[in-house]
């Protein structure tokens, strides 16, 4: 074990991290599903499925941002059930993802100016960060099913994507975007996300 370690129960959630800065860090993780040790540079995520306990180290301090969620907001997510032979989570280290390190920074800087859009951007990150991380197979859907709130729904959070560094973000904006009103879009984003934009 490196200098630093924790025993840790398993938990009913999954975790997605990425370090802070550029030096590269040693990870180490024996896990109930198993074991994985290596170096994380920038850019490369760790996940840690829900319920693998274990023991982790790593070889210095670190700041890292971290995402945690359970297969009920990854339901919610996509709208339909979601179970481990759905989505296919395991625990991994060093994953490189630059999309879902850009995600995870751009979530803490929404938390660090106190989310001024509400649960909006950080519920579009989930919903983004979901996207990478599970296979296709899971969010298939029939398209020619796909109702007029689900295409109002998807045109914001491409919208919100597309602009989650933007000071002018409004749910005006994104409402024009998604060629519906703000109070019609509303209902349908609380509809198919589970909170208002």
């Amino acid at each position: 074990f490196g200098p630093i370690h924790m025993d840790t129960p398993g938990v009913p959630f999954h975790h997605v991290g990425v370090q802070l800065d550029d030096a590269p860090l040693q990870l180490g993780m024996a896990y109930d599903s198993g074991r994985a040790h290596g170096w994380i540079h920038r850019d490369d995520i760790s996940i840690i499925a829900a319920d693998d306990g274990g023991q982790f180290w790593w070889n210095r301090e670190a700041e890292s941002v971290c995402l945690y969620f359970t297969d009920a907001a990854l339901a919610r997510a996509l709208g339909r059930p979601m179970t481990h032979a759905d989505h296919g989570l395991n625990s991994q280290l060093a994953l490189h993802s630059s999309t879902i390190s850009h995600l995870l920074r751009a979530l803490l800087a929404d938390a660090k100016a106190r989310q001024p859009h509400g649960a909006l951007v950080g519920d579009a990150i989930f919903i983004a960060v979901a996207a990478q991380l599970l296979p296709p197979k899971a969010w298939a859907h029939d398209a020619q099913q796909a109702t007029r709130q689900d295409r109002h729904v998807r045109r914001a959070l491409d919208y919100i994507h597309a602009h989650l560094g933007d000071a002018s973000l409004s749910l005006e904006r994104i409402a024009a975007a998604a060629a519906s009103s703000p109070f019609h879009l509303s209902r349908c984003f609380r509809s198919a996300v589970g909170c208002s934009p």
